[in-house]
């Protein structure tokens, strides 16, 4: 029979509520510790999620939680040239952060304890191995803390070196983005449209936003957003959308992660998951269905290991399973994304405009089967020959393609067993490899000029 464990979570964010609720329900002793006000969590957007991802945690979201996705275009940096989002709306959704956050807090059983407004300050190791927390309150004795704190969690970025989990946070590992909503100043509905490089921004949208009747706006951009950049952002998309009205509604500054994962998610005693971890998509930053199924695996080692001691070889299956499903995907992501953030605008411009891309390409490269019956072959087939003879762009992708697989690889090629020397030597290759890319990506263009 299994006997009861005493975890600690450290934050009340989606993954780390997920597995409070599945925790406490197998019989452990669970406390969530959470720095913000409970009035304070969650954001009020939506946020797109693929449907699967609730069936395959067993978790029946209410109604309300979630809605249809908007089909988004993608507009090139000149505004000229636009790619359509493969119409998912019947396999996709969109959903309500703060409601999301709500619902799981209201199914965690009456014996989790939650604790908000207090902020945890540091870890509590003993021997190499985490034993529990500290606030600024007391101390919390733990034999697993799951640390689900976000992007600027100040527990992993001050474990030991020897824990293989404190990668120092650079610049280029998120961006700061203005999330806002509008009033609608005309009678029709926004067009939901995204805007690549526009103003100095790195990404901005307008579309549609349901919960306040409407517009979601979001600038997003590499260090500080200034007021003067911030007004320029919303000068711009004021410009190419008519609905979009002067009374601000809502007005909330994040910072979004959008490097590759860790390549270490795990330690004597010590799990990380979500943004703390940096589970999101490096092209977009969402990350709410791949932080659910990652807490619902760890979740079902837990709950597996009975007696057994949290020891970093114990949970070395989660870091392994995360990595090899995803991490290596989102790798191989990160790779891609540099190719984009550095082309020249007039290159950005030339792709879009090329017919290389389409709606039934960019399901075809997304596996969205329903969808690649829309490819037009001879768009596809000029633009591919065009794309061919611009020899910047050839050596930049060619380049790109060889890291991103070399990438894939990599993160595949994670010690099954955990061995510190042998998991330290394999992140070092890694992290360095990654590290590297974007400047040899760059360079292959330049190479050519």
């Amino acid at each position: 029979m299994m006997s009861e464990k005493k975890i600690v979570i450290i934050g009340a964010g989606i993954g780390g509520l997920y597995a409070a609720k599945e925790l406490s329900e197998a019989g452990h002793s669970v406390t969530v510790i959470e720095a913000r006000r409970e009035e304070d969590l969650g954001y009020p957007w939506y946020d797109s999620v693929e449907p699967s991802t609730f069936r395959d945690v067993k978790l029946r979201l209410p109604e309300g939680v979630a809605i249809p996705k908007q089909v988004l275009h993608y507009y090139a940096p000149s505004g000229e040239s636009k790619i359509k989002q493969p119409d998912r709306a019947g396999n996709a959704l969109d959903v309500h952060r703060e409601r999301l956050i709500r619902f799981l807090i209201g199914r965690l059983p009456r014996a989790c304890r939650l604790l908000f407004g207090e902020k945890v300050t540091e870890l509590i190791i003993e021997g190499g191995f985490v034993k529990g927390v500290r606030t600024e309150k007391e101390s919390f004795a733990a034999d697993l803390v799951i640390d689900s704190s976000g992007l600027f969690s100040p527990c992993r970025l001050s474990t030991p070196d020897s824990f293989l989990v404190n990668d120092p946070l650079l610049e280029e590992d998120f961006i700061v983005a203005y999330r806002e909503m509008y009033v609608k100043a005309a009678a029709q509905e926004p067009a939901p449209n995204v805007y690549l490089c526009p103003t100095g921004f790195i990404l901005a949208w307008s579309k549609s936003e349901p919960e306040w009747d409407g517009v979601d706006v979001f600038l997003g951009k590499y260090r500080e957003i200034t007021s003067e950049e911030k007004e320029r952002g919303i000068a711009f998309l004021r410009a190419h959308e008519p609905a979009l009205g002067d009374k601000l509604l809502h007005s909330q500054r994040e910072c979004i992660p959008l490097r590759y994962p860790l390549g270490v998610l795990v330690a004597n005693g010590y799990a990380l998951v979500g943004n703390s971890a940096f589970m999101t998509r490096p092209f977009c930053g969402s990350g709410i269905e791949i932080t659910l199924k990652a807490a619902a695996e760890l979740v079902s080692l837990v709950k597996g290991m009975e007696d057994k001691p949290f020891s970093a070889e114990a949970l070395w299956k989660y870091s392994v399973g995360f990595t090899r499903r995803y991490g290596a995907y989102f790798a191989a992501q990160y790779v891609f994304r540099q190719v984009l953030e550095k082309l020249p605008a007039e290159e950005l411009d030339a792709l879009f405009s090329s017919g290389l891309f389409d709606q039934g390409v960019v399901a075809l490269a997304t596996l969205d089967r329903k969808n690649i019956k829309d490819v037009d072959v001879r768009a596809f087939l000029r633009g591919f020959r065009t794309t061919l003879q611009n020899k910047e762009l050839v050596a930049m992708v060619k380049t790109a393609l060889g890291d991103a697989l070399r990438a894939y690889l990599l993160a595949r090629s994670v010690p099954s067993r955990y061995d510190a020397e042998k998991v330290s030597v394999w992140k070092k290759k890694y992290d360095a490899f990654l590290r590297e890319a974007p400047a040899k990506i760059r360079g292959a263009y330049l190479a050519t000029k």
